[in-house]
């Protein structure tokens, strides 16, 4: 009794592998033959691929039997996302109909592959085809290039990032551009940016051919603007940084083969440690308003022996620090030192009448404050606080 069990057990067990094979084959049929609708799919073994040849219902049979009894599959919907030209030139296209769920598709295919290096290294890969007709111009072996197509994601961030505004001045390119480095920002943080910043542990040890997201990132224009510094710009940089040698070495000469335009910005960023050029973009922390004083000029009246320059002076330096940084922002139209010190700024105080009820005033774009001639220390003082805490610091003549 116990045999027979055993006998249908293993005929239920064969029965079912049998199923299981059958179906991936079809499923590799389909695969080869149809592909699976994203043009420039990544995975050879897809009709949709750049790779891909057409196969003639004999051969895609044999070559799907042969697949579906690997170990490793490659089928498309079990593979991470990606992005191509083409597809996110499709995805683009059914956006900019106007359709809610057209742009929706759009950031969540967008979100889902910037969010992941496994993905990212999927993206924008060149066909061999390519690859070899470059490494022969570039007289290097194929085996030496990214695989990643600098001039795909070139034009990807242009038809991304540059879009006309509307009737409001917002453009699909705002939106968009706020998907792309949220993305980031998660990948980076996955990735231990943040921990890597302050514990100097670097997680990137061992990616070796997965590094290719780390093109795809730096190419990125929108990482030159101060806004996204602090969150992707500075993590990023550290983690190269911090690369082993084998691998740095590796992303280096990838690099060496990228276009100039794309390769002169990168150069650019990668000349500075990541502490300088956090000190570069995001300024000095020390402000030295007595450098500050030392170097300001006067006009219209005013000197450094003027008694109220001598008030400001005495009311600047006793000002807490966020207050002095308000002055800063007022006067200059930013809070953030030079990377030399505020002893490097070109800064002029002039005399802007003698009616102690006007507030201060300044030309931002000129580091120019204009300051009425107040006579007491309370009423300078109370005059500068409600000009820096209450406007923009914008004077137009």
């Amino acid at each position: 009794m116990a045999s027979s069990t055993s006998e249908a057990m293993d005929v239920d067990d064969t029965a079912k592998d049998r199923d299981r094979v059958s179906a991936l084959v079809r499923r590799y049929f389909a695969q080869l033959t149809r592909g699976c609708g994203r043009p420039g799919c990544p995975n050879r073994h897809c009709r949709s691929s750049a790779d891909a040849s057409e196969l003639d219902p004999t051969r895609a049979a044999l070559l799907s039997l042969e697949l579906a009894q690997c170990g490793d599959h490659a089928l498309c919907d079990e593979l991470p996302p990606f992005l191509s030209l083409p597809l996110l030139q499709q995805l683009c296209a059914s956006a900019s109909s106007g359709a809610p769920e057209s742009m929706h598709a759009l950031e969540a295919s967008l979100a889902e592959v910037f969010s992941s290096a496994e993905a990212l290294s999927r993206s924008f890969v060149s066909s061999s085809a390519a690859r070899e007709a470059e490494a022969a111009q570039l007289a290097v072996d194929p085996s030496e290039l990214s695989g990643v197509d600098a001039g795909a994601v070139g034009e990807a961030y242009s038809l991304l990032f540059s879009s006309p505004p509307d009737s409001a001045g917002f453009t699909a390119a705002d939106r968009l551009g706020n998907v792309v480095m949220r993305g980031a920002h998660a990948l980076l943080r996955g990735r231990g940016a943040y921990k890597l910043l302050t514990e100097g542990n670097c997680p990137l040890q061992r990616e070796g051919g997965s590094l290719r997201w780390l093109l795809v990132l730096m190419a990125n224009p929108l990482l030159l603007e101060p806004q996204h510094h602090k969150p992707v710009l500075l993590p990023l940089c550290s983690l190269i940084a911090s690369l082993e040698e084998g691998a740095a070495a590796q992303v280096a000469r990838w690099w060496s083969h990228w276009p100039e335009p794309a390769l002169a910005r990168i150069v650019a960023i990668q000349l500075f440690r990541w502490e300088e050029l956090e000190l570069l973009l995001c300024g000095s922390p020390n402000l030295d308003f007595e450098a500050l004083e030392r170097v300001t000029q006067y006009d219209d009246g005013f000197s450094c022996d003027s008694p109220c320059i001598a008030l400001l002076w005495e009311v600047i330096h006793e000002l807490p620090l966020e207050m002095k940084k308000k002055f800063l922002f007022f006067c200059t139209g930013s809070d953030r030192v030079p990377i030399k010190g505020l002893g490097n700024l070109s800064f002029v105080i002039s005399r802007n009448g003698s009616d102690e009820e006007r507030l201060p005033s300044a030309h931002t774009c000129f580091n120019h404050l204009l300051l009425p001639e107040y006579t007491t220390k309370s009423k300078l003082k109370a005059q500068l606080l409600k000009a820096v805490s209450d406007t923009e610091g914008f004077h137009i003549i």
